[in-house]
């Protein structure tokens, strides 16, 4: 897993310089948390705080203010249909569709941290059910 580091003044977050290797833990400051998003099979372009998309199956971004809202977005690669959202802000226990713009081809939901990490996860389908029915945060 590629873990991204964030420092937060004066209430923006940005990213640390060095932050593109993988380290064993998120760098979480004193009173923050940490997001992880699970992104199932890469088959999805996920964005999250408005920052580069990723393919990958997974990315965290640490030293998020409890009660700051995450925006995030995706759209599904090509071959893939875009799936739900799961434990944002708008699930209530099915996923969370999101705000779906672009004709279908992108979908905007967010998550707010309270004092504990969150994750959130979403699945691209190729249309032979293979996306996860169970929870796939821990």
């Amino acid at each position: 897993m590629k873990h991204l580091a964030w420092i937060v003044l004066g209430g923006a977050a940005c990213r640390a310089a060095g932050t593109d290797a993988a380290v064993d833990s998120p760098t979480v400051m004193t009173g923050s948390v940490y997001l992880d998003v699970t992104n199932i099979g890469g088959r999805c372009s996920v964005t999250i705080n408005d920052e580069q998309p990723f393919t990958s199956a997974e990315q965290t971004i640490a030293g998020i203010v409890p009660g700051q809202t995450i925006p995030l977005t995706a759209s599904a690669i090509a071959g893939f249909t875009l799936g739900l959202w799961h434990h944002t802000t708008h699930d209530m226990g099915s996923g969370d569709p999101g705000t779906i713009t672009d004709q279908g081809a992108v979908s905007s939901a967010s998550v707010t941290l309270g004092d504990t990490p969150g994750c959130v996860w979403i699945c691209c389908s190729s249309g032979s059910g293979d996306c996860p029915t169970a929870d796939q945060c821990p």
